[in-house]
């Protein structure tokens, strides 16, 4: 079956529907039985061995049907997981004091995130549920902050219409901090602003 599973690999990468190759595989099955089938009572096949026959070549397109699954599921989780790293990989720069480097144009080519002409940090008390779920919501184009003491997002193209506004809204009553918009080179500053005022909050000023 690991033939089948290297399929349903290449259709993750490839970018293909699973249900396509699923769908092919049962049309492949029932073209067969058609084939199979009719020679079988051409040559006078009991009608119990006919219908073991059949019981086993549609359990064996399940198998195959199964093992793509597999494959396509296993591939699809891999690329995920590789994503997510480029991605912490890239905010890890962002967040150092090489954030006007090429090496952060190069990460963020990487992972797949068009470096913006401006960012903003969002920071989220780590003890109120409902702000980290908030960020856990954020859409993929925003770039969570995972450190030990410090969760956030970093948001593209903060100043873009509505979209602080909505963000605000969002977290309004979680005790989150929304930085100024900067441009990325200066986004370690404006971190330890952010930092500044989330103590501040948390410790009821």
């Amino acid at each position: 079956m690991t033939l089948f599973e290297e399929i349903g690999r290449a259709q993750w990468r490839e970018g293909r529907d699973l249900s396509a190759l699923l769908s092919a595989y049962q049309l492949g099955a029932r073209v067969a039985w058609h084939e199979v089938s009719g020679t079988a009572l051409e040559t006078g096949v009991a009608p119990d061995a006919l219908a073991a026959l059949a019981e086993a070549v549609f359990a064996y397109v399940d198998q195959l049907s199964s093992a793509s699954a597999r494959g396509y599921v296993a591939e699809q989780s891999e690329a995920v997981a590789a994503r997510e790293r480029l991605r912490d990989d890239l905010v890890e720069l962002l967040l150092s004091d090489r954030s006007d480097s090429a090496a952060v144009r190069a990460a963020a080519t990487r992972a797949g995130w068009p470096l913006p002409r401006e960012v903003a940090v969002v920071l989220a008390d780590p003890d109120n549920p409902v702000g980290q779920a908030t960020l856990a919501r954020l859409d993929a184009s925003c770039l969570l902050i995972r450190r030990r003491q410090l969760t956030g997002a970093v948001l593209p193209d903060p100043a873009r219409p509505g979209r602080r506004q909505r963000l605000v809204a969002e977290m309004r009553g979680t005790g989150a901090v929304i930085g100024h918009p900067v441009p990325p080179e200066q986004l370690p500053a404006s971190v330890e602003i952010a930092e500044i005022a989330l103590r501040l909050s948390r410790g009821g000023c």
